[in-house]
């Protein structure tokens, strides 16, 4: 059994056995009208003494720099208090995360760079039984028309996790790759679902059989409304091949 836990913004905990994967967690939203991670949580990631899910993760994965889905100090001070086999994420070359690769340099962790090229597929083994794939998008033309977004798929056993992240919902051409496998779960933002392009990529290609919307702000941090417009689209749009839900709090749980 994979058990996923939702933290905050598009941060979960991936469990399979012995083994967890922390995605997109180690973020303060950087100034943006989204949730950084809650106290409660911080409190458990960085302090030595706790033996929480959240300590000695094993693989720290990131789909792009933005600061609501990485803040390199808050990635510096979870390492400072806990251990990790290999960070992966986008081969950086903002300055804002020099401080940080220095200091990964100097302490000596494992990292593998994903190159930030449209298109560009990459095949990662983590165990013997579970394995990453990257594929590298354009970002969601709303706000960063012309950065870039890395899906994620996470395979372990018979099981697939899909992260789209910040995926354009207009790379229909790339994203029908996913038609080759069997999704048990994809993990979109509402702008994605509320797209209909978004929508005829998962009802064609993907075909998940649930449908997590995240990315939502906690009450407190929603400015622009995402939350009313989630739950209206609930009501309103129909996916026809699965279960769809909300992630809104954090600690909800799914279990594949």
């Amino acid at each position: 059994m994979i058990e996923i836990t939702y933290i905050s913004n598009a941060g979960i905990l991936i469990q399979y056995e012995k083994v967890r994967i922390l995605v997109d967690a180690l973020q303060d939203a950087g100034g943006y009208p989204f949730s950084g991670i809650p106290e409660e949580i911080t409190d458990q990631m960085f302090c030595s003494d706790n033996h929480s899910m959240y300590n000695d993760i094993d693989f720290l994965v990131f789909t792009h720099n933005h600061p609501d889905h990485i803040t390199p100090n808050l990635v510096e001070k979870y390492l400072k208090f806990n251990k990790v086999k290999r960070i992966i994420w986008p081969e950086e070359t903002n300055p804002i995360f020099e401080p940080l690769n220095a200091w990964i340099k100097e302490n000596g962790i494992r990292t593998w760079n994903i190159k930030m090229e449209r298109g560009k597929l990459h095949e990662y083994k983590l165990t013997e039984d579970i394995k990453l794939y990257s594929l590298c998008t354009k970002h969601m033309k709303q706000i960063f028309p012309k950065d870039l977004c890395n899906c994620l798929m996470i395979s372990i056993k018979d099981k697939n996790v899909l992260i789209l992240s910040d995926c354009n919902p207009e790379e229909e051409e790339l994203l029908k790759i996913f038609a080759q496998v069997h999704v048990d779960i994809v993990f979109i933002n509402p702008y994605f679902y509320y797209d209909t392009g978004g929508r005829q990529i998962l009802e064609r290609y993907i075909q998940p059989e649930k449908v997590g919307i995240y990315h939502i702000p906690f009450a407190k941090d929603d400015q622009m409304c995402i939350r009313t417009l989630a739950h209206q689209m609930l009501k309103k749009i129909i996916y026809s091949r699965g279960e769809v839900f909300l992630l809104e709090e954090s600690g909800e749980n799914i279990r594949i």
